[in-house]
């Protein structure tokens, strides 16, 4: 979560008024997170399951092969 941590950082510095909040819990809490509306974006590891996206039918994903 390091990485993330600075990212976090960087964009606060450069868009002061925007609030940026990085915390653990895994997969599934990004998931339902975001799924119940408390998150903008919610980071998962791996592809959603069937059933979080049955759960969620609003949630939009976006693939980053280029984050580690």
């Amino acid at each position: 979560m390091g990485v993330r941590r600075e990212q976090a950082r960087l964009m606060r510095d450069v868009h002061p008024g925007v609030r940026v909040t990085v915390s653990g819990g895994g997969s599934g809490h990004g998931v339902r997170a975001a799924g119940a509306g408390e998150i903008n974006i919610g980071m998962v590891s791996r592809d959603l399951k069937a059933e979080k996206i049955e759960m969620f039918p609003g949630l939009k994903t976006q693939e980053n092969d280029a984050m580690p």
